[in-house]
Order: structure tokens, then sequence, then C-alpha cells
């Protein structure tokens, strides 16, 4: 009769000696080598209420083929139930990682929302002051991986949005990112109305080429008889006082000193800040020169036979040496339209001699023939003005009454500028009659350096 090594103590069933555990009832019959739930950190079957892990003696072997009755069945022990548990979890993880949803159709696959911080200053308030520990940092967004375990209002409406699908979130970032941008400029409303924000006004086209010669006194009034022909005369212009110092200031100035300035310039100098015609086309990225045929008289001390230099703002520039030259670089400012500046003021040293060669340069400049103005005026009586233009009626005379400040409202209608001081009371611009689609008594343009800009902005 052959015996088996060993028979199971609780159910009897046969067993090999190699054997750890019974395959009839899952019993431990022998010693483990390693525990593994021990291993995994899981406490000894006491702690879990089970019996002792010792291997109980076994029985003396019995007869093959006999069926001796062993006691019954018992439930897996604790630490059984828990790893049978772990083991479940496991194959589930698995089996839903084979058989569930694809990446692309998770929540986590869906293309990631911009979000756009809108931050509102809060108000001032006792309570916030004295508990500033009380607020609490912001938490980032949880994500399916991370459960968060009490979400704000701001969560509750991010999740709505994420539940929809990937197609719609799309769309609806996009919208949401532009009502964002908008909506964080909103609270500078306050700011932009108390401090406006400036730039400098973009240089635009040259809206007209003035050039302007002052004649000076004693000049003999013929020698503008050979050009009448070609322009149109002002019969009726006459000079705002007695002296070229005068007539100067209200020419680029509008305005009219008191003082005879005849044997002494300097009292009718105005100070630095008072605004001139060439301040007027700087502010706009325009450009300007004074042609002085004296060397002497360029930059240097307050001269009535030029203009600019009866304002201290303008003589004393910086790049005075380059906004007020000699009557030979006209010459090559003239052969180039974008080189010539917007306003010449031209003083020869001899009229006689030097007017007809410089009246021939201008007309023929390409800059002329666009959109030119050519004004020689006395800077003292004798009365009399002439304006040649391609658009003037060449021939034509008008004895309108006018004078140096009207002048100096055509010239700012001429470049889209606002009236200068008292040029902005004159009834009409002296060019008026004879420039009628050139000029209006409309500004169509303010003239200061700067613009303030303001964007509106809706709020949230």
């Amino acid at each position: 009769m052959t015996l088996r090594p060993s028979t199971c103590p609780s159910c009897s069933a046969l067993y090999d000696a190699e054997q750890r555990y019974c395959l009839g009832c899952g019993a431990l019959v022998a010693p483990r080598r390693v525990d593994p739930l021990l291993a995994l950190g899981f406490p000894p079957e006491e702690a879990l209420g089970g019996e002792p892990t010792t291997v109980p003696a076994a029985p003396a072997a019995v007869p093959a083929g006999s069926s001796a009755a062993g006691p019954a069945r018992r439930r897996p022990s604790p630490r059984v139930a828990v790893a049978m548990a772990a083991g479940a979890l496991v194959l589930g993880g698995v089996a839903g990682a084979a058989l569930g949803p694809t990446p692309e159709d998770s929540l986590a696959a869906a293309p990631a929302r911009q979000v756009v911080a809108l931050v509102v200053p809060e108000a001032t308030t006792t309570a916030a002051a004295e508990a500033p520990a009380a607020r609490q940092p912001a938490t980032p967004r949880h994500s399916a991986a991370t459960p968060a375990a009490a979400p704000s209002a701001d969560d509750d409406a991010t999740a709505a949005a994420d539940a929809t699908p990937a197609a719609t979130k799309t769309t609806d970032s996009t919208d949401s990112t532009a009502d964002d941008d908008t909506d964080t400029t909103s609270d500078d409303d306050s700011t932009s109305s108390s401090a406006p924000e400036s730039t400098t006004v973009p240089a635009g086209t040259t809206p007209a080429h003035v050039w302007l010669v002052a004649l000076p006194a004693g000049t003999d009034p013929t020698i503008l008889t050979p050009l009448a022909a070609q322009g149109a005369t002002l019969s009726g212009y006459t000079g705002a006082g007695p002296s070229a110092a005068v007539n100067g200031v209200a020419l680029l100035g509008g305005q009219v000193p008191t003082a005879d300035c005849t044997a002494d310039a300097t009292p009718c100098v105005l100070p630095a800040g008072e605004t001139s015609l060439p301040d007027q086309l700087t502010a706009i990225n325009l450009t300007w020169k004074a042609y002085v045929a004296d060397a002497a008289l360029r930059c240097a001390a307050p001269s009535a036979l030029v203009p600019t230099s009866l304002f201290t703002t303008l003589r004393d520039r910086p790049d005075c040496a380059t906004t007020t030259v000699g009557t030979d670089a006209l010459a090559a400012d003239l052969k180039d339209s974008d080189r010539t500046p917007a306003l010449s003021l031209i003083v020869p040293r001899d009229p006689a001699t030097e007017l007809a060669p410089l009246v021939a340069q201008i007309t023929a400049s390409d800059a002329y023939k666009k959109d030119g103005v050519l004004v020689i005026v006395p800077d003292a009586p004798p009365p009399g003005a002439l304006v040649l233009s391609p658009r003037v009626t060449a021939g034509a005379t008008d004895a309108t009454a006018t004078g140096p400040v009207a002048l100096l409202r055509s010239l700012d209608g001429l470049f889209g500028l606002d009236p200068l001081a008292t040029a902005a009371d004159a009834t009409a611009g002296a060019l008026d009659p004879v420039l009628p689609a050139a000029t209006s008594t409309t500004p169509t343009s303010s003239t200061p350096s700067t613009t303030t800009t303001s964007t509106t902005r809706r709020s949230p």
C-alpha cells in the first residue's frame, strides 16, 4: 500500500511535500519562504484578528484512496481576503485601461483653455486691513488625478465649461479670451481719465510747400513788376506796424507788438515758450528752414530782418545751425521734393539782384509744381504783396484790405493747423481771394505736439 506524504489538516486533502498551500481549501500547510504581505507592509495575521501563521503539525499519513473526513471548510483568513481584494483592484485597473475610452476621447485630452487673470483692486476695508492672513493663496485648478476637497464658485464654473465637448470648448475659449483681454483694461478707465496717455503725432504727408520772401524796407517796389504777370497781386496788403520786427512777429506768431522796434528789435523779441508757425509745424513733424544770405544774422542776436530770430525758442534751439542756413543751400533742397521743407523763409541780401533768380529756382521745383505757394511780402511799407502758385490766376489783382496776421491764418489753413493767437480772430485769410480752394477759415486739425489717445473698453 502506497502512502502520500501528508494530508491537509483542514480538509484532509492530499498534498505533496513541496506544496505550501492546500489545493483543496487553500490552507497553509508548510512554512512560507517569504511572506509577501509582510513585505508590502501589511500587519501580521494576529493584528487582523486571524489565527497565528504557524503551520500545524501534519497528521499521520493515510492510505491512498481512503476518504478520511476532515473538518468543515473555513472562510479565508483576513490576510488572504486583503490580498485577494488587492489583486482584484489591480486586475480591474488593467482591464479598465485595456477596454476603457482612448485618451483622445477623455476630458484630460481636451485642448487646454487659456485663462486670463482679471485683477480687480479690492476696496480697502478695516476688516481686510486687520486680518490680511485670512486670505488664502490661490489654488491651482484640479485635474482628474487630483480631486479638490472644496471647489469654489470659480472652480464650479470652470468645471462646467470643461464638461463641454472639445470642439465647443475651443470656440468658447477663443471668445472668452477676447472678452478677458478687453476686461483686463476696464479698471484702467479711471487712471486714463485722470492721467491721459500721450503719444507723438506720427509724421504725415506735407499738405503744402510754402515759401515766404520778406523784402526789407527801402526795396524798390518795381522789382515785383516783371513777376506780377506770373501770379496774383494783393494790393490791399499792408504791414501790422511800422517796422520789420513788428511785421515779422505778427506774420509768424500772430501777435502784434506795441513797441515800434524800428531802431532796436529787442523790445519785439518774444520770450521762450511763445509759440510760432515753425513751432506748430514741428509739433506735427513737418520741417521748416530759414535761408539767410548774411551769415552774420544766422543764430545770432535778434535781427529785424530775420523773423525767426525774434522768437527766443527758435533762436536758442540746439539745431539752429541746421534750421537756419545760407541761401546757397536752397538749390540742393529744391532738387528733391521729399527734402524740401514745408515752410521756407528766405532773407536775401540784395533783393534787386537776388529775387528773380530765387523765384526762378522755386517755381521750377517739383514741390512748387505739386502744391507750392510762394508769397513775397514787404516787411515795411509800401503796401502790396505777390502770390505765385500753380493754382492762382496769373495776372489777377485783389484789393481786399489784409495783412500779416490774416496771412498767418491762411498759412495755418494750408497746413491744416488751428489759427495761432490773434490769427483766429481774423475775419478771413489773406489768401482766400486768390486761393479759395486751398485755404479755409475753418481749421482742419489741432496743433499740440502730443495727442491724447483713449480706448473704449467694455466692462465685465
